[in-house]
C-alpha cells in the first residue's frame, strides 16, 4: 500500500515526508542540492507508471532493454553514498526509505525479468511464424480452392434457378442438387480446416531448447563460412598477384612469339621452294644413281665372264703344255725306235711299217697342236673386244660418280635456314613414327646366305635362278625405312629409336669363300676375297632391313653371322667382294664419302 501511494509522489513531497519532524533543516534540505533523493528513488515513479502503461501492450510492443543487474548494483552504491553524505548527525531512523527503496529495486527487477520474457515470447512467435509458412501456404490453397468452390456454387446455383420449373424434378436436376450438397459440404470441411490452422501455435520448451541449438549452430557455421570466405579472399588476392607477375614476365616472349608468327608465311615459301628444289635434285640422283647401278652390274657381270674366260684360258694353256709334253714324248719315242731299228735291223718291210706309223703320228700330233693354237689365238682376239668394253664401263661408272659427287656438293652448298631445318627434321620425325605404325607385325626372316643385287620396282619375294647368280637362294625385300636411322640406331619392339648396342667401324675382312658364287664348302683351297664390314647388330630384323635398303641405293652389301661367347648370333652387314685390299680400301672411302651415311667417320681397314 505504501509502494502504491508512494509511486505517485514527486521528489519535494517524499523530502517533506522524510524530513518533516526537523523543522530548519528539513527547509534547507529543500534548498540544497546537494541532499535530495537519491536518483533510484527519484526514477521509480516515472518507472513505476511506464511501466504500468507498457503492461497491456507487453503482446504488441516491441520489448524495451532490460536493466543490468550490473547497472542496478551501482545505482544502489551511489545512492546510499550520497545518503551518508547528506544525512545529518542527529537524522531520523531510514527504515522505511530504506524498505521503499528495497521495494523499488524488487519491481524493478521484476519488470526487466518481465521484458525479458516477452522478448523470448516474442522470438517464440517469430520463429513459429516461419516454421508456419509452409502451412500458411497450404491455407493459400485451400483458400483459393474454398473460392473456386464457391463459385462454382453460384454457378450451379444459377443454373439450377434457370432449371427449375413447376414440373417435377428430372434425373439432371436431381444430379445437380447432389452435386451443390457435396460441394456444400466440402465448403464446410474446408472453412473448419481453415479456422484450425489459423488459430496460434505456441512453441513448447522442448522446441525452443532445439531452437537455440540450431541458431548456435548456424552461428558456427556462419564465423567458419566467414573465416574461409576471408581465407579465400586473400588466396584470390595472392594469385592475382602472381598471375600479374606471371602475365609481366610472359610479354616479351608473346611479343617474339608473335613476331615469328609474321615471319612463319615467308618461311613456309622459303621451305617450299628448297623441298622442290632438294626433290629436283633427288630425281636427278636418283636417275643417275639408278644408271650407276646398272652399269655397276654390267661390271661385275663383266668381272665374273673376264674370271671364268681367265680360268678358261688357264685351262687351255694346262692343255696346251699338256699337248706340247706329248709331242716331246712322241719325238722322242720315234728316236728311240729309229735308233734301236738302226742297231737291231731288220728287214726293210719291218722298218717301212714302222717309219709309216711314226709318219702319221707325227701328222696327228701337228694337226692337233695346230687345231689347239687357232683356238687359242680365236679365244684372244675374242678377249680383246671384252676388255674393251669393260674399260668403257669403267669410264663411264667414273664419270657418273664425279656427277654424282658433283650433285652431292650442290645440295650441300644449297643448305637451308634454320627453320628450314628444324621443319625438315619435324617431317622426317613424322614419317619415321608413319613407317614405325605402318610395320608389319611379324618381321620378314632373312636367310643367312650371301645377298643378291636384285633391283625391283616394288618389294617382293623372288627367286634368283642359278644362271644368274651361280645358286639358288631367297631374296627378302621389306618396308622402305631410313637407312640412316637403321645403320648407326637401332628400332626396338615398342617402335622407338634408341642407340645401338654394337656398332663397328666399316672394315676389311677377308671371307674366306667366294660370296654370291658358290657355296664355302665347294670353295676350299681357292683365293680368299676381301669385304667391307658396315655395322654389327644384334637384331636380325634390324640387319636385314639395313642390307635391303643398301641394296637398293645401289651397294652390294650382304649379311653374315658369327656365334659369339655367350652362344647368341651377331649380325655383320657387309659391302661387295674383292680380290685385293686395295680394292676393298677404295670401296670403303666411296662409302664414307657418301653424304647419306655421316655416321661413319672413324672407319679403319683392318685385313686377317
Amino acid at each position: 500500500m505504501f509502494q502504491e501511494r508512494i509511486g505517485v509522489l514527486n521528489e519535494k513531497e517524499i523530502q517533506n515526508r522524510l524530513y518533516g519532524g526537523y523543522g530548519r533543516r528539513a527547509a534547507s534540505s529543500e534548498s540544497e542540492p546537494s541532499a535530495p533523493i537519491p536518483a533510484p528513488t527519484r526514477s521509480d515513479a516515472p518507472d513505476r507508471r511506464a511501466d504500468a502503461s507498457q503492461a497491456p501492450q507487453a503482446k504488441t510492443g516491441a520489448p524495451k532493454a532490460a536493466v543490468h543487474p550490473t547497472v542496478i548494483r551501482k545505482q544502489k552504491a551511489v545512492s546510499a553514498l550520497r545518503l551518508e553524505k547528506s544525512a545529518p548527525a542527529d537524522a531520523p531512523d531510514w527504515s522505511e526509505a530504506e524498505a521503499v527503496s528495497r521495494g523499488l529495486e524488487q519491481f524493478r527487477s521484476e519488470l526487466s525479468e518481465l521484458q525479458k520474457r516477452r522478448a523470448q515470447m516474442k522470438g517464440r512467435l517469430q520463429r513459429r511464424r516461419q516454421k508456419e509458412q509452409p502451412k500458411s501456404k497450404a491455407l493459400d490453397r485451400l483458400s483459393a480452392r474454398l473460392n473456386t468452390l464457391q463459385q462454382e456454387r453460384r454457378r450451379l446455383e444459377t443454373r439450377l434457378k434457370k432449371a427449375q420449373e413447376p414440373v417435377q424434378p428430372t434425373r439432371v436436376v436431381r444430379a445437380f442438387r447432389s452435386q451443390l450438397t457435396q460441394m456444400e459440404r466440402e465448403r464446410r470441411r474446408l472453412e473448419a480446416e481453415l479456422k484450425r490452422h489459423q488459430e496460434p501455435v505456441l512453441p513448447t520448451r522442448k522446441e525452443m531448447e532445439a531452437l537455440q541449438v540450431e541458431i548456435l549452430r548456424l552461428q558456427q557455421e556462419r564465423d567458419g563460412i566467414a573465416a574461409r570466405l576471408t581465407e579465400t579472399g586473400r588466396k584470390l588476392v595472392e594469385a592475382g598477384e602472381r598471375l600479374e607477375a606471371h602475365r609481366r614476365s610472359v610479354a616479351p616472349k608473346l611479343e617474339q612469339l608473335q613476331a615469328l608468327q609474321s615471319q612463319w608465311p615467308v618461311l613456309q615459301r622459303e621451305q617450299v621452294q628448297l623441298a622442290n628444289r632438294v626433290r629436283e635434285l633427288e630425281g636427278l640422283l636418283g636417275i643417275r644413281q639408278e644408271a650407276l647401278n646398272r652399269l655397276q652390274a654390267d661390271r661385275s657381270r663383266l668381272e665374273s665372264a673376264l674370271q671364268l674366260q681367265q680360268e678358261r684360258e688357264r685351262l687351255q694353256e694346262k692343255e696346251a703344255q699338256r699337248l706340247r709334253r706329248e709331242m716331246e714324248t712322241a719325238t722322242l719315242e720315234r728316236e728311240r725306235l729309229a735308233a734301236r731299228l738302226q742297231i737291231q735291223g731288220g728287214s726293210v718291210a719291218s722298218k717301212e711299217t714302222a717309219l709309216t706309223q711314226l709318219q702319221e703320228e707325227v701328222v696327228r700330233t701337228r694337226v692337233e697342236r695346230d687345231r689347239f693354237s687357232r683356238e687359242v689365238a680365236g679365244l684372244k682376239e675374242a678377249s680383246i673386244p671384252r676388255e674393251s668394253s669393260l674399260k668403257e664401263s669403267h669410264n663411264r661408272i667414273n664419270r657418273l660418280v664425279a656427277e654424282r659427287q658433283a650433285l652431292q656438293t650442290a645440295l650441300e652448298r644449297r643448305r637451308p635456314s634454320a627453320a628450314g631445318l628444324y621443319f625438315g627434321r619435324m617431317k622426317k620425325l613424322r614419317s619415321r613414327m608413319a613407317e614405325l605404325r605402318r610395320r608389319p607385325a611379324v618381321p620378314t626372316r632373312v636367310h643367312l646366305t650371301p645377298r643378291v643385287i636384285q633391283p625391283k620396282p616394288e618389294p617382293t619375294r623372288t627367286w634368283i635362278r642359278p644362271e644368274e647368280a651361280g645358286l639358288s637362294r631367297t631374296v627378302s625385300e621389306g618396308r622402305p625405312v631410313s637407312v640412316a636411322a637403321l645403320l648407326g640406331q637401332r628400332v626396338n619392339w615398342t617402335g622407338t629409336v634408341v642407340s645401338l648396342v654394337i656398332l663397328a667401324g666399316m672394315v676389311v675382312y677377308p671371307l674366306g669363300f667366294r660370296l654370291l658364287q658358290a657355296s664355302p664348302a665347294s670353295m676350299v683351297g681357292e683365293i680368299t676375297p676381301y669385304t667391307v664390314q658396315v655395322a654389327v647388330y644384334d637384331v636380325e630384323t634390324l640387319a636385314d632391313k639395313a642390307v635391303g635398303h643398301l641394296q637398293q641405293l645401289g651397294y652390294p652389301a650382304f649379311l653374315n653371322a658369327s656365334p659369339r661367347r655367350n652362344g647368341k648370333l651377331r649380325y655383320r652387314v657387309y659391302l661387295g667382294e674383292f680380290v685385293t685390299s686395295q680394292e676393298a680400301e677404295e670401296q670403303r672411302r666411296d662409302f664414307l664419302e657418301d653424304a647419306r651415311f655421316p655416321n661413319f667417320r672413324d672407319a679403319f681397314v683392318r685385313v686377317r
